[in-house]
Formats: C-alpha cells, structure tokens, sequence
C-alpha cells in the first residue's frame, strides 16, 4: 500500500510516531500506579486523573499518525470506511476517508469534554 520511493521516509515517520505514542502511553498510565497510595487525598486522586485524561489526547493524535503511516493517501482516499489491517487480522477505519476523520475527531472531542468535566467537578 505503500509508494517505493517513500518508503524510508514513512520507515522513520513511522518509528517516530510509534516511539512517542509508547512514551506518551507510559506517562499517561504510570501515574494511575500511585492512586492506591494516595485513596485518602482526593484532591491529588483528581490531578493524578487530569493529568492521565490530558495525556491521553496526544496518545489518540500520535496514534492516527501511526494509522495514517500504514496507509497510501492517494490509494486509500476513494476507499470505504472499514479496510483491512496493515497487519493482522480484522479491520480498521480508514483515515482519509471523511466519515473516517470525523470518528478519529469525533472520539478526540470526547476526551477533550470528558476532561473539561473532571476539571469543573470539585473533588
């Protein structure tokens, strides 16, 4: 699916993209391991939540970045919206397809609103 000539350059992309969505991942998750350590201080229970919802939205960009890196645009542009996997088995919505974008953005205004609800709730 991919063009020859760029396939070093989406190569790098790739690992980039799929590197910081690991590192962004880690720093997301890694501090839910402390919420049993803190159950009694609510207040640092909300941060810790914050922080790991906010962590999240570069985690869902990076990880559209990472599907699109699988992917030829100008092959994939007049496509469904289900294609077949880069790899495995199943399917996956197809990101250049414009009910495609719309979910991928669609799930990342989600998060945002999920995060502005738990900033505005008092602890």
């Amino acid at each position: 699916m991919m063009r020859q000539n760029n396939a070093p350059k989406q190569n790098r992309n790739r690992k980039l993209y799929v590197t910081l969505t690991m590192v962004f991942l880690v720093i997301a998750l890694a501090p839910i391991l402390f919420l049993p350590m803190v159950s009694g201080d609510a207040k640092l229970a909300k941060i810790i939540g914050i922080f790991s919802v906010a962590m999240t939205i570069p985690v869902l960009i990076l990880s559209l970045k990472v599907l699109q890196s699988y992917y030829d645009k100008a092959e994939l542009r007049h496509k469904p919206l289900l294609i077949p996997k880069a790899f495995g088995y199943g399917l996956s919505i197809n990101p250049y397809h414009p009910a495609g974008k719309a979910i991928w953005f669609g799930i990342i205004v989600v998060v945002v609103i999920l995060l502005i609800k738990m900033i505005v709730t008092p602890a």
